[in-house]
């Protein structure tokens, strides 16, 4: 019975606290953080980081590709000796 009694002042307690903080007038600094009118530009650079980045990491890996294959085509092109071309 006494933990109901705990739960039931503490939920009360919440209840008034969550009342007082309705009832506050809004402060300018408030008004700012509600308003989300510029929270789609920021979605909008995050989204474009994360596709930059992805190019670069794809980019970085296909030059490593062509790389190997450029080397790998240059050291089977032979001189007419019979060597490898430097």
């Amino acid at each position: 019975m006494r933990n109901d009694n705990i739960e039931n002042n503490e939920i009360t307690e919440i209840t008034e606290n969550l009342e007082k903080i309705e009832r506050r007038d809004e402060s300018d600094l408030m008004v700012l953080i509600k308003d989300q009118r510029g929270a789609t530009a920021a979605e909008y650079a995050m989204l474009l980081m994360a596709v930059c980045a992805g190019v670069a990491v794809a980019m970085k890996g296909l030059g490593t590709t062509i790389s190997n294959a450029t080397n790998t085509a240059g050291s089977a092109i032979t001189s007419p000796g019979g060597q490898a071309a430097k």
